[in-house]
């Protein structure tokens, strides 16, 4: 068994490289009972300084509500944004698509707004690859990078 984590609309991407049927397992919530999960989909947004506010519009209404754009893109972007769109894709998804439905209908029972990142996300990701790396070529040991990831991470995110 191999257990990873990436979003549920991936699971028939991997459905390809393994043999048996990728499943998806709901995060644990926390001791107060809260969700350990989140459901998001395709991050859509006109700009404000758009030159084509109303064809922008349009799209978007297309991609989301328009039943021939469902069935192109089905769960590509994550989750439909609506339980029509979900009907109208349903018998056209393949077994691994239809778990990651199933698991996305599930999730949505119980699963919270996502939280913000805090400032300085983006560099503490750099730095936990750039430090993973230098272990694995032998440039630090496991004690030193967690050491020097530790105290950077902190000086990041305490700016």
């Amino acid at each position: 068994m191999i257990l990873a984590i990436f979003p549920f609309n991936q699971i028939p991407l991997y459905q390809h490289y393994v043999d048996g049927d990728v499943q998806a397992l709901r995060r644990p919530g926390d001791p107060a009972g809260r969700e350990g999960e989140f459901v998001e989909g395709a991050y859509l947004a006109v700009s404000a300084r758009s030159k084509h506010p109303q064809e922008a519009a349009d799209f978007i209404n297309f991609f989301v509500n328009r039943e021939e754009a469902q069935k192109v893109f089905k769960l590509e972007q994550g989750a439909l944004g609506s339980t029509k769109g979900n009907e109208a894709i349903k018998s056209e998804l393949s077994p691994a698509e239809q778990r990651t439905l199933d698991a996305i209908q599930t999730s949505l029972k119980t699963a919270g707004t996502i939280p913000l990142p805090p400032k300085g996300q983006g560099e503490v990701r750099t730095l936990l690859s750039e430090t993973a790396q230098e272990i694995a070529f032998g440039q630090k040991t496991v004690d030193q990078g967690a050491q020097n990831f530790v105290e950077k991470a902190a000086a990041i995110l305490n700016r």
